[in-house]
């Protein structure tokens, strides 16, 4: 307010007081309704997990509008509902990792904010809850692998119940859950100590009574351990590694050890010698025995009334069925060589198993364990064809009461007791036509949940199967099908609208529409729904056969062939000099990548550099939005580029197109993968390692004595991985992490003193940012991102003018409660457009003005709490444009009208 009249101020303050109503005007329109049904495409449907708990069976499934979510269902379709949208609106929380005990169910989900964590679900109970931020902070520590395990301590036995996480501090390692009232969860072991991880899988019991595992140790080697205990309370002291299947870095243990009385199974991968191998112990070095080498060895199944193991083993065309007795001489092939054994299940005394016939493709096939007992037990379809899908075609499980074999194949279910007469099709008439089984989940006696794609789609609806043809029913719509055009907006140019998507009748991905409506639809072409900015007057876009150059109409679309280009934001195209400079390389050789210009013409668009060949890549051409190949400040470009004796370092090309090495940051063949590079007004700021300091920033003028890193933010030779590197004015925000603070906002103005972190968002040393890109957005002097932070843990996103105190939550958290921010875009004028769920009206468009929602008329897209999911926004001028689910006409192309801010802030100021 300085050199201002004070007798203004009143007037002034009036004019604030005006912004909510002059953002009043904001109105959501649907702006074309492109696709009346039904759809060309699905979206959504049947996830690869199910659990049958409290009488029901709790299943994943996905749809547009609420991401992928747990549902519920009796297998009835009146009681199949979505059960709990843990990450409120189109996000997916992605439940998995399912596991009962003590009559509760844990699960691993993402609510949004903490990352895929712990949950718990009691009988009875109307929603899961929230049991532990293992990885505190947005990163996920993605609980799995659940396991309980009774061993021997000493002389005491115990039952502890391992799994597997993910901490910053430890990496991923062992983890113990103790259930209860009031569950915990214990660091057990730390493998492979400090932030690496040693993966820990395939938890069993040996013979020695010790719990066995296999663990990623030094050098990436996974080894076959057990675990040291010296109190029966206590977490494992220490791991003890089995010697003698002399694992190093080219013989590792595969993921799982399985246990058969006092046999543990174990398979070998020999990289050196191409092959595998089948090993068998009791618990000690002593006892360990080579059963069988092969080129690959799987499908490991045991059978517990004949107490023999069952494997599929492939040599060259030779892929067979074998069986143990845990001795070299008890190891022997049944069937023929060319068997191709899969879908392998024990029932009784017998295994099942589909495998290929002579005459009549892959069938279905029973084993006791000897060769004249291994034979057909059923030709399921009658002719040469066989089970359709071959060996990765078919879906297969025992049923919940251990008494059939279940099979799904195309638009087939067959229920198998074992016996040619009790082998029996039960698919029923609700699944018969075009498409394919993508899931059977057994849930009670011999019912199963069925996932089932009609026709094309990719993703399965939800059927029940009570174990007759007569008991198959559908259980709802997951699939999108009712119309959807699932338009995403890519550029606006020339007055008309660029957009993908499904629309009756087209011949092309990439179709316009123009902005005043009524117009004809046009297709564009086949190409890239990435723009890359306007030049020579033309849209340009990345096509497989070259530049596509449009003015957004058909007739005046084409294709510039002479050069493959690598442009997949307009961050990638730099234009000085009356040209246009990008990375590409002849449509003939991909490896060749080179900086090309362009004046916009066939015959003026040619390489500048020559420092790749026909088989050697030595320019960077990795380019899209968020992550830069090149960029330019004054004459200068600079780029990624690799020389004889350099590795991948910082180039620069001159304003006479001449390329020079800036800097051997690496020094020598070794690379410091200068990436991420962004221009300041004088400078660029870009990531580097250079193999004393790890990966950081790094700032250059474009000469060598003007190139250093900017500060070693994660001291010594650990990387502080420096990411998301945005632009503001003439200063960058980036995140990374010190290794004591875990991941937070960062800001350099190209200069050591003007580098620093802004703020420690989440105190201590979790992360701020978590599994997702953080997607900071410049405005006019500051930026906006998501994160996580301790002291506003309700906040969805923030904002920062690049100083702690103006690093502040956008909004008032307090008081309006939102779901997780799924997209956001920064106005010219300085508004923010973002989506997130709200309970009252579900997830819709959110104008933040001022830190302030501003008043949306029709923003209420789909009525009620259930969101109408917008996505792909798309901002130009004063018009965002957007699709979304209405709930009646499907999934389609909507714009919001944005109030001139202009027009109330006219004084310039906030």
């Amino acid at each position: 307010m300085m050199n201002r009249p004070w007798h203004l101020v009143p007037s002034m303050l009036c004019l604030l007081a005006l912004a909510p109503a002059a953002w009043a005007q904001n109105v959501v329109t649907q702006f074309a309704d492109l696709n009346t049904g039904p759809n060309p495409e699905a979206q959504g449907g049947m996830g690869a997990a199910a659990v049958f708990f409290d009488n029901r069976t709790f299943f994943v499934a996905a749809t547009n509008e609420t991401g992928a979510e747990l549902w519920v269902t009796d297998g009835s379709a009146l009681n199949t509902r979505p059960f709990a949208d843990l990450c409120p609106g189109r996000c997916s929380s992605s439940p998995q990792s399912f596991y009962i005990e003590g009559g509760d169910l844990y699960f691993a989900a993402d609510d949004g904010v903490r990352g895929s964590e712990l949950w718990r679900l009691s009988p009875g109970a109307a929603a899961p809850v929230f049991l532990f931020d293992i990885n505190p902070g947005p990163a996920s520590s993605v609980p799995a692998r659940f396991e309980r395990i009774t061993f021997r301590i000493n002389t005491t036995v115990v039952s502890r119940t391992f799994f597997s996480a993910t901490r910053a501090a430890e990496g991923r390692e062992l983890w113990r859950l103790t259930v209860g009232t009031a569950p915990t969860v214990a660091l057990e072991r730390d493998i492979l100590p400090g932030p690496q991880s040693s993966e820990p899988l395939g938890f069993a019991i040996l013979n020695t009574l010790q719990t066995g595992l296999t663990a990623r140790t030094a050098n990436s080697i996974r080894e076959v351990l057990a675990l040291d205990y010296t109190s029966t309370t206590a977490p494992a002291s220490g791991q003890t590694a089995f010697t003698a299947f002399t694992t190093n870095g080219q013989r590792r243990a595969q993921d799982e050890l399985q246990t058969l009385g006092p046999n543990t199974y174990l398979v070998i991968r020999d990289s050196t010698n191409s092959n595998a191998e089948l090993w068998v112990m009791q618990g000690t070095n002593a006892s360990a025995i080579k059963l069988r080498t092969a080129g690959s060895i799987g499908a490991v199944t045991f059978n517990v009334a004949l107490f023999r193991t069952f494997f599929s083993a492939r040599t060259g065309s030779s892929h067979q069925l074998f069986v143990t007795d845990g001795s070299v001489g008890g190891t022997t092939a049944l069937g023929s060589t060319a068997l191709d054994p899969a879908n392998l299940h024990s029932l009784g005394n017998r295994l099942v198993f589909t495998g290929l016939t002579p005459s009549s493709g892959r069938e279905l096939f029973i084993s006791d364990g000897t060769g004249a007992g291994t034979v057909l037990l059923k030709e399921l379809v009658p002719g040469t064809g066989g089970i359709d899908g071959g060996s990765s075609g078919a879906r297969s499980a025992i049923s919940a009461n251990n008494q059939r074999y279940l099979l799904g194949f195309a638009d087939q279910l067959w229920i198998s007791d074992g016996s040619n007469a009790g082998t029996i099709e039960v698919s029923g008439s609700a699944i018969q036509g075009t498409g394919r089984i993508l899931g059977v989940f057994p849930t009670t006696g011999v019912e199963s949940l069925l996932s089932f794609a009609a026709g094309t789609a990719s993703g399965g609806e939800p059927f029940y199967n009570r174990g007759t043809a007569a008991s198959t029913v559908g259980l709802g719509n997951l699939l999108s099908d009712v119309g959807d055009a699932f338009a995403a907006p890519v550029a606006v140019f020339n007055q008309r609208l660029i957009f993908t998507g499904f629309v009756p009748g087209q011949t092309a991905s990439v179709m316009s529409l123009p902005l005043t409506g009524g117009g004809a639809r046009e297709d564009l072409g086949d190409f890239t729904n990435a723009e890359s900015g306007v030049h020579f007057g033309r849209l340009w876009f990345r096509g497989s056969g070259g530049i596509v150059t449009t003015d957004a109409t058909s007739a005046g679309t084409s294709t510039i062939t002479a050069v493959r280009p690598e442009i997949r934001g307009p961050e990638c195209v730099i234009e000085r000099n009356g040209a246009a400079y990008f990375i590409g390389s002849p449509p003939s050789n991909s490896t060749d990548v080179e900086i090309y210009r362009s004046d916009g013409t066939q015959a003026g668009t040619v390489p500048v550099t020559d420092l790749s060949t026909t088989t050697d890549r030595n320019v960077q051409d990795f380019c899209f939005t968020g992550f830069r190949a090149l960029a330019a400040f004054g004459n200068r470009m600079m780029f990624s580029g690799s020389q004889a004796a350099v590795g991948f370092e910082l180039f620069t090309l001159d304003a006479a197109d001449q390329t020079s090495l800036v800097a051997d940051i690496r020094g020598g063949p070794s690379s410091s993968g200068s990436s991420n590079i962004v221009a300041l007004a004088d400078r660029v700021v870009f990531d580097a390692d250079d193999g004393v300091f790890g990966r950081e920033i790094w700032v250059s003028t474009g000469t060598g004595q003007g190139t250093q890193r900017l500060l070693d933010i994660n001291p010594g030779a650990a990387s502080s991985g420096p990411g998301d590197i945005t632009r503001e004015g003439n200063r960058a925000f980036f995140t990374a992490t010190d290794g004591a603070s875990g991941r937070e906002l960062y800001i350099t103005d190209g200069t050591v003193s003007g580098t620093r972190r802004v703020a420690d968002l989440f105190a201590g040393p979790a992360d701020a940012f978590g599994d997702y890109p953080p997607a900071i957005a410049a405005a006019p002097g500051k930026v906006y991102f998501r994160a996580t932070s301790s002291a506003e843990p309700a906040c969805r996103l923030f904002e920062s003018d690049g100083t702690a105190a103006g690093t502040r939550c956008a909004y008032n958290s307090a008081s309006l409660a939102l779901g997780p921010v799924q997209q956001f875009r920064v106005a010219d004028n300085g508004a923010v457009v973002f989506t997130a769920a709200r309970a009252s009206d579900g997830e819709e468009l959110r104008v933040l003005v001022n830190g302030a929602l501003a008043n949306v008329s029709g923003g209420d897209i789909a009525p009620g709490p259930s969101g109408s999911a917008p996505q792909g926004l798309k901002i130009a001028g004063n018009t965002v444009y957007f699709r979304a689910n209405d709930g009646a006409s499907g999934s389609e192309l909507w714009q919001l009208s944005l109030g001139d801010i202009n027009t109330v802030f006219s004084n310039g100021f906030e």
